[in-house]
Order: structure tokens, then sequence, then C-alpha cells
């Protein structure tokens, strides 16, 4: 059985990008996508996927209310942050509200693989360059 994944990011590249990649896999599904927060919240609560692959940085919205609408909406939905900011703050605030990860966009796709597999997995998962500011 695949793993239901929904991507939402306000960048049509980023989602497409994940798409081909995460497709390319056979245990994954790309069950959704949206660019704009009440399309993405309305659609994962009728999909109900696994994973909700979110980026929390977009101009309309905050990603943080984003997630713990997500956990509230949708119980049992993982949530993996994907996200540009190099920040320990929107990290903690992201795992504060219910995600159980946060990955760089500028990590390899080795690693965003094996961020979506190990939160699929149960476990937490973190950029390289965020444990590494954090263990400092």
């Amino acid at each position: 059985m695949k793993h239901k994944l929904y991507i939402f990011d306000d960048h049509p590249v980023v989602i497409e990008g994940l798409k081909k990649l995460l497709e390319g896999q056979d245990e994954f599904q790309i069950v959704g996508t949206a660019s704009d927060e009440a399309t993405a919240l309305e659609q994962i609560a009728k999909l109900k996927p696994d994973i909700a692959i979110i980026d929390i940085s977009a101009k309309d919205r905050s990603g943080i209310d984003v997630i713990k609408k997500i956990k509230s909406a949708s119980e049992g939905v993982l949530v993996l942050v994907f996200s540009m900011h190099d920040e320990n703050v929107y990290a903690e605030r992201s795992l504060r509200a219910g995600a159980m990860g946060y990955l760089m966009k500028s990590e390899p796709v080795s690693r965003v693989l094996l961020a979506v597999r190990q939160v699929l997995g149960g476990g937490f998962f973190f950029s390289a360059s965020l444990l590494a500011s954090i263990v400092s």
C-alpha cells in the first residue's frame, strides 16, 4: 500500500519538483496539491493524506497557524515543513504547533526522501544545518 502525500506550497515549481521526485518512488502517491491555504485545508481534511508537506512562509498566511489547523481538523495527518528559512525559531514554532520535521529547501534530494520516510515512520527530522546550530 502506498503512503498518501499532500503538497502545499505557494510556488508551482516547488510543487511540481516535489511531485516528480516523490511520485518516482514506489511507496508514495501524491493525492493532492495546493498553493493557497483554503484549498489545502479543505483538501487535506477530505483526502486524509498520511503526510502533508507544507511551506510555512507565504504572502497571505502564517504557516504556524496552518500547521495548527491541519492538526486540529485532520487528526492523524503528519506534517513535514519544507522551508527556505534556516532559523531555529521557525523550526521550534513548527514543532510546537505539531509538525514532525523541518526540512530546508536547500537540502539534497536524498535528504528530502529521508525526511518523508522518517516522519512517516513516526520519527522526527531536522535539516543538517538546523541540527548543527541547535547543537552549537
